[in-house]
């Protein structure tokens, strides 16, 4: 009796090892399977292996792509259909050709009239290139230069060098004004004040009409020098002639000086 309860218990076991083999082996795994009624549910079937798929993703109207930066970027419909109806266009080869030559003509040009170029054209261009404001001399050049000239001038023992503090260095008409044998026509008006007091210098012609009022305010005791620029008030240049500069201080004391306009 329980030899046979054994048999009957392997058999049974045998039996199920051998459907579950079969249902491996012969259902796919996508097929349905029927439920009863009160299991059954009528809005969606039920399979056996079902993947989770997200369907909005297949009928979005955005594509997207991520960057390993997580930064998402998106394309939209028009700008791939824009894309593919520009890579669908039967365009002539002799356009595409003279696009391209329009786009590299120049870049081409370029390079023929460079290989055209020898060495020293090359240089001399280069030359001709530099900015002319390089080629200026600084100041420090231009001082040598001139004191270069004053050395090759230089005669013994008579100073010409204008050496500071030492010698005289004058013109022949100021060596004349000096010593009284010319007179001193220039429009500069030299004089000396000895006290603080009100000062006037003023300009008038030979008819004694005032063409120009050079200084009028305060001025503290000093030596002065003023230069006319031969101009009247309304800044119009006076014609040639003789013309007489006053210097008018405080009322009291007045220096004239002629000026002559040649």
């Amino acid at each position: 009796m329980q030899l046979l309860k054994e048999y009957r218990y392997l058999f049974s076991t045998k039996i199920f090892c051998l459907g579950y083999i079969f249902a491996i082996l012969v259902i796919p795994l996508n097929s349905t399977i029927a439920l009863p009624s009160e299991f059954a549910d009528t809005s969606k079937t039920k399979t056996i292996l079902e993947l989770p798929q997200d369907t909005t993703k297949k009928n979005a109207i955005e594509k997207t792509k991520d960057y390993p930066g997580g930064e998402t970027i998106k394309f939209l419909p028009y700008q791939d259909s824009a894309y593919q109806n520009t890579m669908n266009l039967h365009i002539a080869e002799q356009y595409k050709f003279k696009n391209d030559l329009r786009k590299f003509s120049d870049l081409w040009l370029a390079q023929l009239k460079e290989l055209e170029k020898t060495p020293y054209k090359t240089a001399i261009d280069n030359i001709n290139n530099i900015p002319q404001e390089y080629l200026l001399p600084s100041q420090e050049q231009v001082l040598a230069y001139q004191y270069n000239i004053l050395q090759s001038q230089s005669v013994p023992f008579v100073r010409t060098l204008p050496t500071p503090g030492v010698g005289l260095q004058a013109s022949m008409q100021d060596i004349a004004v000096f010593f009284g044998v010319a007179e001193d026509v220039s429009p500069t008006i030299s004089y000396s004040i000895d006290f603080t007091c009100e000062v006037e210098v003023v300009v008038y012609s030979v008819q004694a009409v005032v063409v120009a009022t050079i200084y009028k305010g305060m001025q503290t005791p000093g030596n002065y020098k003023l230069t006319w620029n031969l101009k009247d008030d309304y800044g119009r240049k006076m014609p040639s002639g003789d013309y007489i500069a006053e210097v008018r201080i405080s009322n009291i004391k007045f220096i004239r000086k002629r000026i002559v306009i040649q």
